[in-house]
């Protein structure tokens, strides 16, 4: 229907989980295969990682090609928050990006900066 659905959570917010779609097991070979993917193809991080990129081609009216890419890169980080002690995700996206979805995962590294600066992530 074209309306955007809010994407940004707090913990104060509550939301209901469905169900369980993936057993304990199930889950831990899907983890295992996202840290694999992060190990892959970024080399010398000081923390665990594991991770999915993506890229959406969509028509787009505004680029002189017709059509732009969106890219983006979900991960989650091994271990707790030093502030909430909940598990870390992150998903970054660019809209109309024009490149590879590698470029959403290079940028990842300023974000495990950010949160080692800003206290939220223990350096390693």
């Amino acid at each position: 229907n074209g309306v955007m659905v809010d994407t940004k959570y707090s913990s104060a917010d509550t939301l209901q989980c469905s169900r369980r779609i993936l057993s304990n097991s199930e889950a831990e070979i899907l983890q295992n295969a996202m840290r694999y993917q992060v190990h892959t193809h970024m080399g010398g991080l000081k923390h665990s990682l594991g991770g999915k990129t993506g890229t959406a081609e969509r028509a787009d009216r505004l680029s002189p090609t017709g059509k732009s890419n969106d890219i983006w890169f979900t991960f989650f980080i091994d271990g707790k928050s030093t502030v909430s002690g909940h598990p870390i995700c992150v998903t970054l996206r660019f809209e109309r990006a024009n490149t590879r979805s590698g470029a959403a995962m290079e940028f990842s590294r300023k974000i495990l900066t950010a949160l080692e600066l800003s206290g939220y992530l223990k350096r390693s």
